[in-house]
């Protein structure tokens, strides 16, 4: 079989073909685009960042109370909570390890449906508006990370019965 290749020009889509010798688990010869895991760990990262160091805002919007200091620390934890699964995701896409870079995403993926159902399971404490606001601002992740993580699979040929 020929030479591995890993593309990464400066400034565009990182792409990487399976089956090179640094990712040998992979059965697949195949080029997968990491720029979309990428984006989306920034993006990821960014909200992170905000929330830990403005969490008083998106607070207030949501609340008919002031912010107390427990709910800013909690803000503030998920804030980090996202950064570091932000920053991560970046890091993998940019390593060229698809695998690596699909673990981070499925691990995004899984918070973010954990804070849906924590967000509808919350309706009575919280209320159903700031409920569904919150349940509804998890989902669009939750839409983005299967969206990344199908064309990830269907640009090896695989399906979600290949995931592992």
């Amino acid at each position: 079989m020929g030479g591995c290749l890993v593309s990464r020009p400066p400034h565009t889509r990182r792409t990487a073909l399976l089956g090179c010798p640094q990712s040998r688990h992979d059965k697949y010869a195949a080029t997968v685009p990491l720029a979309m895991s990428e984006r989306m760990g920034w993006i990821r990262a960014a909200v992170g960042a905000a929330l830990i160091v403005a969490p008083g805002p998106p607070l207030r919007l949501s609340s008919r109370e002031p912010p107390t200091s427990a709910s800013v620390l909690l803000l503030r934890t998920i804030g980090i909570r996202d950064l570091v699964l932000g920053l991560g995701t970046v890091a993998a896409s940019r390593s060229g390890e698809v695998r690596d870079a699909r673990r981070w995403t499925t691990m995004a993926l899984a918070s973010d449906s954990l804070d849906v159902a924590a967000s509808l399971a919350s309706t009575r404490s919280i209320g159903k508006r700031d409920s569904l606001i919150a349940a509804g601002l998890a989902f669009i992740f939750v839409v983005k990370d299967i969206h990344v993580l199908r064309r990830a699979l269907s640009s090896i040929g695989a399906t979600t019965d290949d995931i592992h």
